[in-house]
């Protein structure tokens, strides 16, 4: 701090509290009852009061999502999404799925391997080893099956162009 005789002191910084994570169940909005409402109508969503608790639970099961609507203790209707004490649910749900079927850079089951295939069944991410290769007719194009559960792989788009044709973009 500078004084107007120009003496100054050095003060401390404050401290910054440590970042709470974003899907913690305490806090004011873990104090209220909370309604929620599904868009889809073969939900299974009943329009019931729940705890923050139960919601996370609801969103970690897939039965509440980020496009359903919620509304806090009679208050006004508004996408799941536009509550920032719903959204740390949905990045542990993310994470979740990592965890689960693994990602870009792993395999679900070999965690070492990248893979190239995902498959949009059992949305697990597949590495060579994983799939079956089992084209429509003998010689034909080839056509990567699942290993659990036989459903054709989508192949991934890999990286950047940059990276898939080396050369490409050589300075002369």
């Amino acid at each position: 701090m500078v004084y107007p005789g120009g003496h100054t002191q050095l003060l401390e910084a404050p401290a910054r509290p440590a970042a709470a994570p974003s899907a913690e169940l305490t806090g004011p909005a873990a104090q209220f009852q909370w309604e929620v409402r599904s868009q889809k109508p073969e939900s299974a969503i009943t329009t019931a009061t729940h705890t923050l608790a139960e919601l996370r639970e609801m969103i970690l099961t897939e039965t509440l999502f980020e496009g359903d609507y919620a509304r806090v203790e009679g208050g006004d209707w508004l996408p799941v999404r536009a509550y920032p004490a719903l959204m740390g649910f949905f990045a542990e749900l993310v994470e979740l799925h990592r965890q689960r079927h693994g990602d870009e850079e792993h395999c679900a089951e070999h965690r070492d391997r990248e893979p190239g295939w995902r498959c949009p069944r059992c949305k697990n991410y597949l590495c060579r080893d994983c799939v079956k290769n089992q084209p429509l007719i003998e010689g034909g194009a080839p056509r990567h099956l699942c290993a659990v559960c036989g459903t054709e792989a989508q192949p991934l788009k890999k990286g950047p162009l940059r990276k898939m044709v080396p050369g490409l973009f050589k300075k002369s």
